[in-house]
């Protein structure tokens, strides 16, 4: 059938069309990197691209691994704050009875 053989052809000719985009691609990436690695921030960014792989593949990944973490910081901090608070308290209390005992001598 004529739309068979269309549809046969479509498809290869877009598979050819995909290969030839993947070697242009690869070339210019090849140029590009080239050029980078012939300059100071070049070579900056070709190091900042390379560590960039290491980062999660999205930020929903990223915020879910650290809300754990973020929520116990969170509590530790919060603790702090409350013994804190408690022993200002205690040493106000240490000054105002100190300052009574001054006075009543």
């Amino acid at each position: 059938s004529t739309d068979g053989n269309n549809t046969t052809l479509s498809s290869a000719a877009l598979e050819l069309r995909l290969t030839q985009l993947r070697s242009a691609s690869s070339t210019l990436s090849t140029t590009l990197t080239q050029k980078l690695a012939t300059s100071q921030s070049g070579q900056n960014l070709l190091h900042i691209g390379s560590s960039l792989s290491t980062l999660p593949p999205d930020l929903f990944t990223l915020l879910s691994t650290l809300a754990p973490f973020s929520a116990d910081v969170t509590l530790y901090e919060e603790s702090n704050r409350n013994e804190l608070a408690r022993i200002v308290s205690k040493g106000n209390d240490i000054k105002s009875m100190r300052r009574r005992c001054i006075r009543g001598r």
